[in-house]
């Protein structure tokens, strides 16, 4: 590496894991070397759960966001792309792809099918790294055969009443 008109060299050093290095800068001219150390701390990026999981909801109906957040060690990452995938289950998702927000969060909504039990994988595409959300879902209480009108209507109002109660928390 040559100097500057300041007669100041400049390298650097890119590691793609945590590592500790010496480097030896030598003149050409007089044959003096002088020997640095320096460790490198790679800025792993991760995904995390945010809020979502562990939710029960009725067949065919939208359960509350799935959300997780992108962060590394100085704080949320705007502008990444999660990707979302259903591993159980026969629903779908509002989205197969979303990208972080300005406070590193980003979020999917999963609609159950006919099926009881559903997971669902986001994964940070920057890195492979994943985090899983799980669901139940099951049949209204109103379509249950034999209710008489009375029974129907409490029903009903229960099937609408407990996903609610529950999102409350």
């Amino acid at each position: 590496t040559q100097t500057n008109a300041n007669g100041v060299a400049a390298v650097q050093l890119n590691a793609t894991q945590p590592s500790q290095f010496t480097v030896r800068a030598t003149s050409q001219d007089s044959g003096e070397s002088v020997v640095f150390n320096a460790e490198a701390f790679v800025n792993q990026v991760n995904i995390s759960v945010v809020s979502g999981a562990g939710q029960t909801a009725i067949l065919g109906t939208p359960l509350e966001p799935f959300v997780v957040q992108a962060t590394r060690a100085t704080g949320p990452l705007q502008g990444q792309q999660i990707r979302w995938s259903i591993e159980q289950g026969d629903g779908s998702l509002s989205s197969q792809e979303t990208t972080t927000g300005a406070d590193g969060k980003s979020s999917n909504v999963l609609t159950p099918g006919n099926q009881s039990a559903y997971r669902v994988r986001a994964t940070l595409v920057a890195t492979g790294n994943s985090v899983t959300f799980t669901a139940v879902a099951s049949s209204p209480l109103a379509d249950l055969p034999g209710l008489s009108p009375g029974q129907r209507s409490v029903a009903g109002a229960l099937d609408s009443l407990c996903p609610r109660l529950q999102a409350i928390g």
